[in-house]
């Protein structure tokens, strides 16, 4: 009845340090408060709080970033996520004690996203542009039925 979220980073991969690698692995359990089921769960600001992976859903990430030249960094983001909808009941309040109800089958999303970015040392300015692909499998949770989408980011970022 837990959900975990586990995650490595290595900062320096390569002997120069301009690459960096971190992993990361969630998983949700049944009371995530996503789902019409639960709708009086954990809220904050009148919006439920958890995970959209759904109960017992499964996310892996993984990143890698190499710092090219001083302002140049590319990096490449690889996800996969297996995306919940079954549904619960709660069976008691005391002891707790939650039973499915229904099977559905899950959303599975494949992704990955290459980017470039921009950021000059001692300014505060930042243009990242990314280009990528994710594939759904059973989206919206409908068996056969998939997509292929394609990722387009570019970024202008001013601090001050």
């Amino acid at each position: 009845d837990s959900g975990y979220l586990a995650g490595l980073y290595m900062p320096r991969v390569d002997d120069a340090g301009r690459l960096d690698l971190s992993l990361e692995y969630q998983y949700a359990g049944l009371r995530m408060y996503r789902h019409a089921q639960f709708r009086s769960g954990l809220a904050r600001n009148q919006r439920l709080i958890g995970s959209m992976l759904g109960p017992e859903g499964r996310a892996g990430y993984f990143e890698l970033r190499w710092d090219v030249v001083d302002a140049h960094t590319l990096s490449l983001d690889l996800a996969y996520e297996g995306r919940s909808h079954d549904e619960y009941v709660v069976v008691s309040t005391v002891p707790s004690r939650v039973e499915k109800v229904r099977s559905l089958p899950q959303e599975r999303r494949y992704r990955a996203v290459g980017s470039w970015s921009y950021r000059p040392r001692r300014q505060a300015l930042l243009l990242q542009v990314g280009v990528g692909y994710e594939r759904v499998n059973t989206f919206s949770f409908e068996v056969g039925r998939s997509l292929h989408n394609l990722i387009g980011e570019i970024r202008l970022q001013w601090r001050y």
